[in-house]
């Protein structure tokens, strides 16, 4: 899972903006073009002095901000405090999302949990990305944050969403709005091998073959030879 997404995302707008057609408030225009430009210094210091604002959507805005700012720059810690409030302001499984994931960047790891359990249970009802989409996203943190055995049971979690459905035909993934099956095996590989090893990790994968109809078992059992041919040819011959 590409831990640079959480970055990404941060700047993402929510479903809750993308619904509005509000103008910026003419206080922040500055620290959004700083924001958009990479100055991300500039636009936490023109923003933050409007994050305690009397004006509900002068302050919602620029805690959003200082959210995205802070987490571009790396500074989790800081970056939750504002992802925080800003789900006291709007609680949408996004902002929870982003509160959880930055609790796993700075090892507060069952926290993260917490968040992310509840911003599952908030898209259930409001929809607004697919439940994959928070599950990778935190699996982002937690391996990014040096825990990728805590990642574990969301990908099994993932692997379960392919040998459910019995078919990795990319059709039927995208309309269930699951990952591509290429994508979850290639992404999930460097963290499989790490906490498990290539032999666990072989069987990990290999669990899935009598749960996939025919092309599915084609698809990784070459995948499984391509990326495990190491272990084949370390094998000893029979006598």
């Amino acid at each position: 899972m590409d831990a640079e997404r959480i970055i990404d995302e941060c700047s993402a707008p929510t479903a809750m903006e993308t619904g509005q057609a509000q103008a910026d408030p003419p206080e922040l225009v500055d620290a959004i073009d700083h924001l958009g430009a990479g100055r991300l210094e500039e636009a936490l210091a023109g923003a933050m002095p409007h994050a305690a604002a009397t004006q509900d959507g002068l302050r919602i805005d620029a805690i959003r901000l200082c959210a995205m700012a802070s987490a571009r720059l790396g500074r989790w810690a800081e970056s939750q405090r504002y992802w925080h409030a800003l789900c006291d302001e709007e609680p949408s499984a996004f902002n929870a999302l982003q509160t959880g994931c930055c609790c796993a960047m700075t090892g507060d790891t069952a926290r993260g949990e917490e968040w992310i359990a509840w911003a599952r249970e908030r898209n259930a009802t409001s929809r607004e990305m697919p439940d994959p989409q928070i599950v990778t996203s935190f699996i982002s943190a937690l391996t990014q944050s040096g825990q990728a055995a805590r990642a574990m049971p969301y990908l099994e979690q993932m692997r379960a969403l392919y040998t459910g459905l019995g078919c990795t035909d990319a059709t039927t993934l995208f309309a269930r709005r699951v990952p591509l099956f290429g994508t979850f095996l290639q992404n999930s590989l460097p963290i499989v091998c790490a906490v498990l090893g290539q032999e666990e990790g072989r069987a990990w994968y290999a669990a899935m073959l009598p749960h996939l109809d025919g092309p599915g078992n084609e698809t990784l059992g070459a995948w499984l030879d391509e990326n495990f041919a190491n272990m084949a040819s370390a094998t000893p011959a029979s006598a």
